[in-house]
């Protein structure tokens, strides 16, 4: 198989909800990540990218992710700068409450 570009599914916010209330159930400490639009249209704009792979990581104790471009043929797209990292974690940053992150 291979990527086209539209993988993924768009979701109600009461579905979307529920389960990150299920993943804070479960005592995970971090409930999410940010990156900066300008860095995600970088690894969008990889030539030959159909879209970004998000890997689980962990960074000095702490869940993250690792974002890479990935092709058609559902390859990462691997240079020297291979990936973006260095989210920005909720907490502390989450913004005001809402469905997502309360």
């Amino acid at each position: 198989m291979t990527f086209d570009g539209r993988e993924g599914e768009f979701i109600p916010l009461d579905s979307a909800g529920q389960m990150t209330a299920a993943w804070r159930d479960e005592g995970h400490g971090i409930k999410g990540v940010f990156f900066g639009k300008e860095n995600l249209q970088e690894l969008l704009d990889t030539p030959g990218a159909m879209g970004i792979r998000m890997y689980f990581a962990v960074n000095q104790g702490s869940t993250t992710l690792v974002l890479a471009a990935t092709d058609a043929d559902e390859n990462d797209i691997l240079t020297s700068e291979v990936a973006l990292e260095e989210a920005v974690p909720c907490p502390s940053r989450c913004g005001a409450s809402n469905a997502l992150n309360s």
